[in-house]
């Protein structure tokens, strides 16, 4: 059985600028994204994000954790960019 809680998913504060987060509640190797995985274009992973925002209200959501989130003031929030982590170098998607 999987089990996980979330923490702002149903916040009204909570824009599209903003994350949600989830912590799994099972052993690291039951998670259902442990294995590496095996896309066409050989992408492992996800380098950095960008995200049109309010800087301050970013970082006071999350409490100043260090993300791998480039937060750029804009007037549509929302996510603008993510980069992927891929064999031939990284991968940037707008």
């Amino acid at each position: 059985m999987l089990s996980w809680r979330g923490a702002g998913i149903e916040d009204p504060r909570r824009g599209p600028d903003l994350p949600f987060f989830i912590t799994w509640d099972i052993p690291p190797a039951l998670h259902p994204g442990a294995e590496t995985p095996a896309h066409p274009c050989g992408a492992t992973g996800i380098t950095t994000i960008e995200i049109a925002g309010d800087p301050a209200r970013f970082g006071w959501w999350v409490g100043g954790a260090q993300l791998p989130v480039d937060v750029r003031p804009g007037d549509e929030p929302g996510i603008v960019a993510v980069t992927l982590t891929a064999p031939g170098g990284p991968i940037e998607l707008r």
